[in-house]
């Protein structure tokens, strides 16, 4: 159990802070490589960005490289 704990600690430790932000737009009239929904999008380093709508741009978590020997042995188990 203290194995489990340590690791679901670490995961969500993982998530405290995004590593980017990121925002839709409509196109600019010189945008030349728009999504194919006619937007475009735009990453950001930090927060407090709008999207076109108004609303706040979206946090991006990149996926922790964690190993969880102690889950991947109970579920394992489980199985």
């Amino acid at each position: 159990c203290a194995a489990l704990a340590a690791e679901n600690a670490g995961l969500k430790s993982a998530f405290d802070k995004p590593q980017a932000y990121l925002s839709w737009h409509a196109i600019p009239p010189t945008w030349e490589d728009p999504l194919p929904s006619g937007e475009y999008l735009d990453v950001h380093d930090d927060a407090g960005h709008k999207n076109s709508d108004g609303t706040d741009c979206w946090p991006v978590y990149a996926k922790p490289e964690i190993e969880t020997p102690a889950t991947d042995a109970f579920l394992a188990e489980v199985r």
